[in-house]
């Protein structure tokens, strides 16, 4: 198993559980189309680390982005998006990171509603936040929201509270339930309220935020970062990654001690909670 994990303090490459520290920097999302993998990074701004197939740096390129969290490329559109969580919109760029897009359903361009999350299901992009309502990141609010193709608000669905990750499948939205440290799901229905089912609980861990999601064919990768407040989340601290098989029964961990885990993406083999390609490098 190959992938690749963003934190507070670093960029990892972790083969069959040998880490290789590839860059430091605070890294929030990574997303990859056939020939390069993007890393994005809020060091000294916002910032994209373009790897090629031998995961070798090939150049690093500035984007416009406030406080960014996760991104996709998006083999339908051949775009990638930014969760610019600061300007509270979505940014996405051409693959040479040209031709600046933004995109915002909401009122406000003041982070409200704490954007954090993005995937495709279908023919739709989907957001994770953490206040649905825009009253400025209220907990109890978190939740799913479906795009249309001109980026205005479809439909949202109540799952989590200060939630990170979507993965869809099978008409199931799955989101890690940070806060409570537990992995959810509920129903992709017509409801807005729904109670949620609890796949997992990383509760044996202590007090340990659940954060970063990959999902392979036979096993998932969570997450794991000590709870800290935003103000101290950049710092050298206790993680894991856990290791689930797919009926959700834990099997392994990798204990890090680098900082707080951002992003978690599978490499050598399909991950269901990214965009549907295999990084051949």
């Amino acid at each position: 198993m190959r992938y690749l994990i963003g934190l507070s303090t670093a960029l990892l490459l972790v083969e069959n559980k040998k880490v290789t520290k590839l860059e430091g920097g605070c890294f929030y999302g990574i997303t990859f189309d056939q020939n390069y993998i993007y890393a994005f990074s809020r060091s000294g701004g916002a910032k994209v680390h373009i790897y090629d197939k031998n995961i070798n740096k090939v150049c690093v390129k500035k984007v416009q982005a406030s406080h960014l969290h996760q991104s996709l490329y998006d083999p339908v559109t051949d775009r990638v998006y930014i969760t610019n969580t600061g300007s509270n919109q979505l940014t996405s760029y051409n693959t040479e990171f040209q031709d600046k897009k933004d995109y915002r359903w909401a009122n406000s361009s003041k982070d409200v509603n704490h954007l954090n999350s993005i995937f495709r299901y279908g023919n739709h992009l989907y957001v994770y936040e953490h206040d649905l309502k825009g009253q400025n990141k209220q907990r109890g609010n978190g939740g799913v929201r479906r795009l249309t193709k001109d980026f205005k608000s479809d439909k949202v669905w109540r799952i989590a509270d200060q939630g990170h990750n979507i993965w869809i499948e099978n008409n199931f939205i799955y989101v890690c339930d940070s806060f409570n440290r537990k992995l959810v799901r509920r129903p992709l229905n017509d409801k807005y309220e729904f109670p949620c089912e609890t796949l997992l609980s990383t509760e044996k861990y202590g007090q340990f935020g659940v954060r970063g999601l990959a999902i392979g064919n036979d096993k998932l990768l969570v997450g794991l970062s000590k709870w800290l407040q935003r103000d101290k989340r950049q710092s050298k601290h206790t993680g894991y990654i856990l290791y689930y098989d797919r009926d959700y029964n834990l099997i392994d961990d990798l204990f890090l001690n680098e900082g707080q885990v951002f992003e978690i993406r599978l490499l050598d083999e399909i991950d269901h909670a990214h965009n549907g390609i295999i990084f051949n490098g």
